[in-house]
């Protein structure tokens, strides 16, 4: 998924598919001029913990509910546990243009990002 990005930080809620907790890398582009094309940096890396199934607007999905960072930097706030809901990052997204969210998971779920620019 990719979606513009924010000069300064961006707030991400995740949601899967499947129970199945994966790891998530968000990268940020930008524009070089110099050789016409978009160039890609990691932002961060982070595994995740899951919430129970909850049915909500996007239909039954589990909640990406903690987070451990691997590489980069973020701020990472989980629920009231790291397995109830309410979780979210906030990102530093170094003014990239672009903003794009990978996962790898084994189940190879749908996954559903929720953002805000800050």
């Amino acid at each position: 998924m990719v979606f513009g990005g924010s000069l300064n930080y961006i707030k991400l809620k995740l949601y899967s598919s499947t129970s199945t907790a994966p790891t998530f890398f968000i990268f940020g582009w930008n524009y070089v001029q110099e050789i016409n094309a978009y160039v890609p940096q990691l932002l961060c890396s982070f595994s995740t913990t899951m919430t129970g199934s909850q049915a909500n607007a996007l239909g039954t999905v589990f909640e990406v509910a903690g987070a451990t960072l691997v590489t980069g930097d973020a701020k990472i706030f989980t629920g009231v546990t790291t397995t109830t809901a309410g979780g979210f990052l906030l990102i530093d997204t170094l003014g990239c243009e672009y903003i794009e969210v990978c996962s790898n998971a084994a189940a190879s779920p749908t996954i559903t990002v929720l953002h805000a620019g800050l």
